[in-house]
């Protein structure tokens, strides 16, 4: 989800990429962030996408957590667009105005009924 590296690999608890974010997030809130892990970033996402309605299946996509029961060996539905929507609805969230298009009832419906 987090990359200090352009995408090639993610952040890790050392990494500049860490700092980067660190002090990008802590002159937005004007206050040190103590103790903190890139993964605390995931577990917020992950709630708030839950809280604005968007479906679990979409939420893990959005994570790139691995389907693992037997029915993913047959649906190979990659829910891409569902998860571009749910983090545009995310982006929406955070700073109105800033997602590419908006966050529409019609978006909320159709990944909250992902699954």
């Amino acid at each position: 989800m987090f990359s200090g590296s352009n995408g090639e690999s993610p952040l890790s608890e050392f990494s500049r990429g860490k700092i980067r974010l660190a002090k990008a997030v802590e002159a937005e809130l004007g206050r040190p962030l103590v103790n903190w892990r890139p993964f605390d970033f995931r577990r917020s996402v992950a709630t708030h996408l839950r809280r604005l309605g968007v479906d679990r299946h979409v939420v893990k996509r959005v994570l790139g957590h691995a389907e693992r029961d037997v029915t993913a060996v047959y649906d190979r539905y990659n829910l891409l667009d569902e998860a571009r929507a749910a983090l545009e609805l995310w982006a929406e969230e955070l700073v109105p105005g800033s997602a590419e298009s908006s966050a529409s009832e019609e978006k909320k419906e159709a990944i909250a009924n992902a699954a």
